[in-house]
């Protein structure tokens, strides 16, 4: 996975990821950010969630902020 994540300069390469949804009252939320899995290596850990966690996450997440429906 290493080789992949340089490009043919040898740099290291960063991903943009871009997070969009709608709060409670149907506003569109767009966040976008950078991920560089080099950053601080060694020092922390970069974890790879699919779908099903981020679905997990945002029904625990409406559920702590007494969200009813979504």
């Amino acid at each position: 996975m290493a080789a992949a994540m340089k490009g043919r300069s040898g740099s290291v390469v960063s991903f943009t990821t871009t997070l969009r949804y709608r709060d409670r009252l149907g506003k569109e939320i767009t966040e976008s950010f950078e991920i560089n899995p080099y950053e601080r290596l060694g020092t922390i850990r970069t974890d790879v969630h699919g779908l099903h966690h981020i679905a997990k996450t945002l029904r625990a997440w409406t559920k702590s902020q007494d969200v009813n429906n979504y």
